[in-house]
């Protein structure tokens, strides 16, 4: 193979521009992902399934796993407001001491969003549980999902998921 330049062979220039294309894809693929993301939805139960341990009444132990629909509360996934986008699963557990850990995944278009931790509720009356991660679109997701009840039985509630998307190569 003749030399190029400073003693390089075609080859070599070859595998170079090569490297270098497939750096410039990798780097666009992780550039094109957002790096923040808010996804909206109504949250509806489905499904309230309550586990009483003793003592009987709220107490350390006691438990709940909840079912729920998910709908755009404003137009995104590329469906309109009021859309079916997904479902999600949780389970609440009693601690004590007024605190509740949760546990769920919500299933939405592109991937699953995991959140788990102990739910935080301020002056407002505003639920946030952490986003800890997630599958596809959301793989490696961090943020909070906070959780705004819109009927007193807490049936149906506003979910604001705030995440944070790491590069995915």
């Amino acid at each position: 193979m003749p030399p190029v330049s400073g003693g390089a062979t075609i080859e070599g220039v070859k595998l170079l521009a090569l490297t270098g294309i497939a750096a410039l894809v990798l780097a666009a693929g992780a550039a094109a992902r957002p790096s923040a993301t808010i996804i909206r939805v109504i949250s509806v139960a489905t499904s309230l399934r309550t586990h009483d341990a003793p003592p009987k009444g709220p107490s350390k132990g006691d438990f709940v796993v909840i079912d729920d629909k998910l709908t755009n509360q404003v137009a995104q996934f590329g469906k309109k407001k009021g859309a079916l986008v997904g479902t999600d699963h949780a389970s609440e557990t009693n601690i004590g001491n007024n605190r509740v850990i949760v546990d769920g995944i919500a299933r939405l278009p592109g991937g699953t969003v995991h959140f788990r931790g102990e739910l935080k509720v301020d002056k407002n009356g505003i639920a946030a549980v952490p986003v800890v991660g997630g599958t596809g679109d959301f793989q490696s997701a961090k943020g909070t999902v906070a959780i705004a009840n819109l009927t007193k039985d807490g049936k149906t509630a506003l979910n604001v998921y705030s995440l944070k998307l790491l590069p995915t190569s």
